[in-house]
C-alpha cells in the first residue's frame, strides 16, 4: 500500500462494540477535506449517493448489469420496497433534469455508481470526450446545483 492509498483509508467503529473496519474516502469527503466543496456540497452529495442507492439504478449505468440475488428475490414488505424505489427514482429524474446532459453522466458515474474521475474520463464517448479535470469542474458545478436546488 503507498503513501497515498494510506492517506485515503479511514478506520470506523461499526454498530457491533469493539468491532473497526477500514473505508476509503469518497472523493466528495476528500474535497471536503481539502476545502474544494462546502460541508453543504458534501451533504449533497451523500444524500445523490443515498438515493441513487435507493433508487437501485446502479445496475443501469455500470459495465456489470444486473446483480442477480437482487431481481430473483426480496425480502421484506414488498409495496413499501416498491414505493421507496419509485419515490427514489422520480428524485433522481428531477436530478437529471435539474443537472442535464453536461453534469448528470459525470454525478452519476462518480457519486452514484462510484467509480473515478479518470475512468469517467476514459469511459467518455468518442464524440464528446471529456477530460479529467472538464470532469472535475462540471462534478463540482453539478454539486452546487444539487446543493441549491436538490436537496
Amino acid at each position: 500500500m503507498t503513501a497515498n492509498q494510506a492517506r485515503d483509508i479511514r478506520i470506523e467503529e461499526t454498530a457491533q462494540a469493539g468491532k473497526y473496519r477500514k473505508r476509503r474516502m469518497d472523493i466528495a469527503e476528500k474535497w471536503l477535506q481539502k476545502g474544494t466543496i462546502t460541508s453543504n456540497q458534501h451533504a449533497a452529495a451523500v444524500n445523490f449517493a443515498i438515493t441513487f442507492e435507493n433508487a437501485q439504478m446502479r445496475e443501469h449505468f455500470t459495465l456489470s448489469g444486473w446483480e442477480k440475488e437482487r431481481v430473483d428475490g426480496t425480502r421484506g414488505n414488498v409495496e413499501r420496497s416498491s414505493l421507496n424505489v419509485l419515490n427514489a427514482r422520480d428524485r433522481m429524474r428531477d436530478a437529471a433534469n435539474l443537472l442535464g446532459p453536461s453534469m448528470w453522466p459525470v454525478t452519476s458515474d462518480v457519486l452514484g455508481s462510484g467509480i473515478s474521475l479518470r475512468e469517467h474520463a476514459w469511459r467518455s464517448d468518442q464524440r464528446r470526450r471529456v477530460s479529467e479535470l472538464e470532469a472535475r469542474g462540471r462534478l463540482i458545478a453539478a454539486l452546487d446545483l444539487l446543493d441549491r436546488h436538490w436537496v
